[in-house]
C-alpha cells in the first residue's frame, strides 16, 4: 500500500497465535493498538515504518520485526502493556529500533540494525525488568545504540563495524542505575558521553580496535558501586 498502512490492529481487535505481514511503499506496513499474544508480527516499509506499536497496546509472547529501507523498522511507543517480546528492526538509513520516551520493557529482547542511522534509539528514560536485554549494530557511519535518557536496569549493548560509536550516549543529563552499557567499535569509538552522565550500581564501558575506546565530551560520574572504562585491542587505537 502507498501511503497509508498496510495492516491495522486497532482498539478492540486483537491476534492471538497467528501471524500479521504488511508491506507498504510509504506510511506504516503494520500498524498495532490493539491486543497480540503469542503471534509473530511482520512489516516491510521503503520509506516509513515498518511496525508501529501505539500507546494502550497489549503485546505478550510475541515477535515483532519491522524493516525500512529510509525510515524506521519498528516503533515502539510508551504506555504499552507487554511481556515476553522479541523485537527487531532494521532500517538502512534510519532507525532500526525506536523505543520512545518513557518505555518500559519486561523481558524483552530487541536488536536493531543500521548502516548509517541508529540501530537502535532510546529517545528518553527506558525502565527493564526481568532480564531485558538490548542491542543494537551499526555497519556504516551511525551508532549501535543511541541513548537519550535514563536507563534504569538491563543490559545495553552496541556494536559498530564501520566508522560509527558503538553507544553514543546523547541525552545531556542521563542517570544509569542497575544497568550494564557496552559499545564496541572497529575504526570508530566504543562508547561516547556527549553530555552528563550519573553511574549508580551500573557499568559504562567501550571497547576499539583501532579508534577510541570511550570518548567522555561531556563528564560522568559514578559511585562506588560503578565502572567505568574504555578499551583499544589492537595497535594505533585508544582507550
Amino acid at each position: 500500500q502507498d501511503g497509508g498502512n498496510g495492516v491495522n490492529v486497532s482498539g478492540s481487535g486483537s491476534v492471538t497465535g497467528g501471524q500479521v505481514e504488511g508491506h507498504a511503499t510509504s506510511g506504516d506496513a503494520v500498524n498495532i493498538s490493539g491486543a497480540v499474544s503469542h503471534s509473530e508480527i511482520l512489516g516491510d516499509v521503503t520509506t516509513g515504518t515498518g511496525v508501529v506499536v501505539n500507546s494502550g497496546s497489549q503485546v505478550t509472547d510475541t515477535a515483532v520485526n519491522g524493516s525500512a529501507t529510509e525510515g524506521t523498522g519498528t516503533h515502539w511507543h510508551a504506555g504499552v502493556e507487554n511481556d515476553n517480546v522479541t523485537m527487531i528492526g532494521n532500517s538502512n538509513s534510519g532507525t532500526g529500533v525506536q523505543l520512545d520516551v518513557n518505555t518500559s520493557l519486561k523481558n524483552a529482547t530487541v536488536n536493531g540494525s543500521t548502516e548509517n542511522g541508529k540501530g537502535v534509539d532510546i529517545a528518553g528514560t527506558l525502565t527493564s525488568t526481568g532480564g531485558t536485554t538490548i542491542a543494537g549494530y551499526s555497519s556504516g557511519s551511525g551508532a549501535g545504540v543511541d541513548v537519550g535518557g535514563d536507563i534504569i536496569g538491563g543490559s545495553i549493548t552496541g556494536n559498530a563495524s564501520g566508522t560509527g560509536t558503538g553507544v553514543k550516549v546523547s541525552g545531556q543529563d542521563v542517570n544509569v542505575s542497575e544497568a550494564v552499557v557496552k559499545g564496541s567499535a572497529a575504526t570508530g569509538t566504543g562508547v561516547n558521553v556527549a553530555g552528563k552522565a550519573m553511574l549508580t550500581n551500573a557499568s559504562l564501558s567501550g571497547t576499539t580496535h583501532t579508534g577510541q575506546g570511550a570518548i567522555i565530551a561531556g563528564s560522568v560520574t559514578a559511585d562506588e558501586n560503578s565502572v567505568v572504562s574504555g578499551t583499544a585491542t589492537q595497535d594505533g587505537g585508544n582507550g
